[in-house]
């Protein structure tokens, strides 16, 4: 496979954005970010909301699932 000039510029642009992107550190994360979460427990069930809130999804793919 030849490579015109073109795309030996992407490769280029791609190749240094990728070593860039990669010699950066981390990006710190406060842990108060965490704290979205519902974080009560109905029925035994930690994060309640959050779970329940998965069950239409779960209604729908298994009624495609039998359709």
């Amino acid at each position: 496979m030849k490579f015109g000039p073109r795309e030996i510029v992407l490769i280029v642009i791609i190749t240094v954005s990728f070593a860039w992107m990669m010699s950066l550190d981390p990006i710190a994360q406060s842990q108060v970010y965490h704290n979205f979460a519902d974080q009560r427990s109905i029925l035994g069930i930690p994060n309640f909301l959050d779970v329940a809130s998965n069950l239409p999804f779960f209604i729908f793919g298994i009624l495609e699932a039998i359709s």
